[in-house]
């Protein structure tokens, strides 16, 4: 079993992802709860449900720190992403236009 590493002796076993799980082991690794149907995979290789994926794939906007919902324009800077809206100087509070040098 990719969970406990026990063998798997008995047909309540499930395959996931190339790997296989005893059906008691088949769980959200954040919630806990059983993955009967539908799961997924985090980047870091962990098994989700479907409410862990979705929140774990949720992007923040570096300045309001509110969620950034899918297909919003943003501006991705120095590994960080920005509604447009947000992205704005420090000191004078003026938005960056395309071509604006950041210090």
């Amino acid at each position: 079993c990719a969970s406990c590493h026990g063998y798997i002796r008995d047909r309540n076993i499930h395959e996931a992802f190339g790997r296989h799980w005893h059906r008691k082991c088949l769980r959200c690794t954040f919630c806990r709860t059983k993955l009967d149907q539908m799961c997924y995979m985090t980047a870091r290789g962990k098994l989700c449900c479907r409410k862990d994926h979705h929140r774990l794939s949720q992007v923040s906007c570096a300045s309001c720190d509110v969620i950034i919902a899918r297909g919003v324009p943003v501006h991705r800077v120095m590994g960080n992403i920005y509604h447009k809206r947000c992205f704005r100087c420090t000191q004078c509070g003026d938005q960056f236009k395309v071509g604006s040098h950041l210090y």
